[in-house]
């Protein structure tokens, strides 16, 4: 469900308005939801309002106004002289006259509780002499003025009820307007490039929004100590009085996020540093914990079998998904050590822990350690396979590789580049990359060497991940401090990603067969694009 509103009852209960199916209650903070729109009908509610001397609840729909005089059990239409509008706003006066805006018709007033209403809309122009019609947001203060939020022209003002209206926006640098709140004589205006407060009834704004790391305001909140509330393009913000603009802890949008997987059946899975798993069945637009049966909320890696089974690898052991009881269960006979890393390639799961490396079919059920160099338990530092099947693995800076249906695992003659902390991935080539450097190797089996193929990603930027999309050529795409980058010319040339992307450090990156790229953020949670290059 999209929700478009969210309002608190006297009695604690939650109303909540959706882009369909009508209003939902919860009375016990939101952990369960039952329909609430007897008579209402399957319409959007954008807007909720409740007069607190009747106790009359009034809803702003795709099909009008609508009245509950049984706290939004049963709804009755509210509708004389509104002619079937889109009510995008709604607010009680302080002589209660109820208010709506509407999305293209401008703004009505009812005297008589929504029995009948009258156009309010004179003096409805912005700076350009155009009439304003798309009344987003409505706020009333304590000495009877009305105020206005339009969709681009700006904040209105009325001080007799909505006769005649005025432009009050000498201040504002975005006249989009998203949220406005008025209390004791102050206003607030969120807007499309910050927020703005203005100490004289609205006759001059100024930003307050220095420090936001999101300007884009979508919806503005005032509580009761003063803190300030900004739901934004990227998060929920805050700012306690005297304090800067702070991020608040949302869930998805904040952890870090260390590992991705896209499966076909299930949705994107995204591993996070200290808040575990989420889930999200509708790529990406939204996230649920996914945690049940986890010990750890450490995500080292994600990987699903041939049979379409899904695998977690935490900071203590392996887990195997069980959507028959909808939890993570344990999946480690065999294994020794903290995992690491953890893939799946050539019919078989491989994980890397602090004991050394360790695999096993997907047909079976027990874990085996790997000989590398003759020992059982020498420490593996990176890991990948490729399209193909060939599993490689790096310990100190000897290379590994296993073939398909081949059960040893023989050394490559090949170092890895020096530098701390080489990870793989591959294609069509095998590649290395350090935080700073970016290697392919090349040559024949009895001559492999590395050449540096990174030099046009961005100066002082750190590689966090690289991912491989095979095709005719390699395309490799990089998440870095600076962005996400991609080369389809073996790093000839380096280019970057396009689109809602913030300036924020990227530490994952993962290319489905679909052709979505997924990029896991630092502090905003995963980012969705699309491979445009070979489609």
């Amino acid at each position: 469900r999209f929700l478009m509103t969210l309002t608190v009852l006297p009695d604690g209960s939650l109303l909540a308005g959706a882009v369909r199916g009508g209003i939902f209650r919860s009375h016990d903070g939101g952990r369960r939801w039952a329909p609430s729109s007897e008579g209402l009908g399957n319409s959007q509610v954008p807007a909720i309002v409740r007069d607190a001397k009747t106790g009359l609840l009034y809803a702003g729909t795709g099909s009008g106004v609508y009245k509950s005089a049984d706290q939004g059990r049963r709804w009755t239409a509210s509708n004389r002289g509104l002619e079937m509008v889109l009510s995008r706003s709604l607010a009680v006066g302080a002589d209660g006259t109820l208010y709506t805006g509407t999305g293209g018709n401008g703004l009505f007033a009812s005297r008589d509780g929504g029995g009948v209403w009258r156009r309010i809309n004179e003096g409805f122009a912005d700076e350009d002499g155009l009439r304003e019609n798309f009344i987003r947001v409505l706020a009333t203060d304590d000495v009877g003025a009305v105020y206005a939020g339009s969709f681009g022209g700006g904040i209105f003002k009325s001080t007799d009820g909505g006769r005649r209206w005025f432009a009050v926006n000498e201040g504002l640098t975005n006249l989009s307007i998203r949220g406005l709140i008025a209390v004791r004589g102050v206003l607030y205006a969120g807007t499309g490039e910050g927020i703005f407060r203005s100490a004289t009834r609205g006759s001059r704004w100024d930003s307050i929004s220095e420090g936001m790391p999101d300007p884009n305001v979508q919806a503005l909140l005032l509580a009761k100590d003063g803190t300030l509330y900004a739901g934004t393009g990227s998060g929920v913000l805050e700012r306690p009085p005297g304090s800067p603009w702070r991020s608040v802890d949302r869930g998805m949008a904040f952890p870090a996020v260390r590992t991705i997987l896209v499966d076909p059946m299930k949705g994107v899975f995204a591993g996070t540093e200290t808040h575990g798993l989420f889930r999200s069945k509708d790529t990406g637009e939204t996230w649920v914990h996914f945690n049940e049966g986890l010990e750890s909320r450490a995500i080292r890696g994600l990987a699903r079998d041939e049979a379409g089974v899904q695998y977690a690898a935490t900071a203590d052991t392996i887990y195997r998904a069980d959507w028959g009881l909808s939890r993570w269960v344990p999946d480690a006979q065999g294994l020794n050590g903290a995992p690491r890393k953890l893939i799946a390639a050539g019919g078989r799961l491989v994980v890397a822990t602090s004991h050394g490396l360790f695999e096993r079919p997907m047909t079976s059920t027990a874990w085996a350690p790997v000989v590398l160099a003759g020992a059982p338990s020498i420490a593996v530092s990176a890991l990948t396979g490729d399209p193909s099947g060939v599993v490689y693995a790096a310990a100190g800076r000897q290379m590994y590789r296993r073939r398909p249906e081949d059960p040893r695992w023989e050394p490559m003659g090949l170092q890895l580049p020096s530098g701390s902390s080489v990870e793989l991935s591959a294609g069509h080539a095998l590649y290395a990359w350090t935080d700073r450097a970016v290697f392919r190797a090349s040559g024949s089996e009895g001559g492999l060497r590395w050449d540096e193929i990174g030099r046009g990603l961005p100066e002082g930027s750190a590689i966090g991940s690289l991912a491989v999309i095979g095709g005719e050529r390699d395309l490799l795409v990089a998440a870095t401090s600076g962005g996400v980058w991609w080369t389809a010319d073996s790093g000839a040339e380096w280019h970057p990603s396009h689109g809602r992307l913030p300036a924020v450090p990227f530490q994952t990156i993962h290319a489905a067969e679909t052709g979505l790229i997924l990029a896991g953020s630092e502090e905003h949670g995963v980012f969705v694009g699309v491979d445009l290059v070979p489609r």
